[in-house]
């Protein structure tokens, strides 16, 4: 019985046909985002969140308001996944370190943002007057984001609607079988 070729083992994952796996020591067999990551679009997100970084910390020190300085390590956790992603997307999709690192910091990120948003909450009843400051008020202000984030990223997922040309043979890959909400 003979062995089957390497061209026709099926991989349970997505492989670009126009980006080849270079087999490095850290690589895996498919592509672990579901797509090849724009370079482009994790660029742009790279320089937005560090200009916004920029303004951001400036104003901290400004204002003296060092209390705010959670929001800024946030953004510093935007960049550092946003730049793992670009490297990903220009020197090799397969390698997991770099999906790791931006898996890391994008999906820890909101939680320093989270924390900068709730000490101006905070804060801003000494600032303002009095504040509700009924646990129910922060659970929604917690909740709302969060629902309307999955929702969106559920429906305009980046694999879904920025898509390359498919060949035949992609198509039949079963993570292209899965229904999705």
């Amino acid at each position: 019985m003979s062995q089957p070729t390497h061209s026709s083992v099926r991989r349970a994952g997505y492989v670009d046909p126009n980006f080849p796996n270079p087999n490095g020591p850290q690589d895996v067999s498919i592509i672990i985002y579901g797509f090849t990551p724009s370079f482009a679009l994790a660029v742009f997100a790279a320089v937005f969140f560090f200009l916004y970084l920029v303004v951001h910390t400036a104003q901290t020190i400004r204002f003296k308001s060092f209390w705010f300085i959670t929001f800024s390590v946030g953004l510093v956790f935007e960049v550092v996944g946003y730049c793992a992603r670009a490297l990903s997307a220009k020197k090799d999709p397969y390698h997991l370190i770099y999906f790791v690192l931006n898996y890391f910091f994008v999906v820890t990120a909101p939680v320093f943002l989270a924390a900068g948003i709730y000490t101006v909450l905070s804060t801003a009843e000494g600032l303002f007057g009095k504040l509700q400051t009924h646990e129910i008020y922060f659970a929604c202000l917690e909740f709302a984001p969060v629902a309307l984030a999955v929702l969106l990223l559920g429906c305009f997922h980046p694999g879904r609607c920025i898509k390359k040309g498919t060949t035949v043979e992609e198509d039949k890959l079963p993570h292209r079988a899965v229904s999705h909400v």
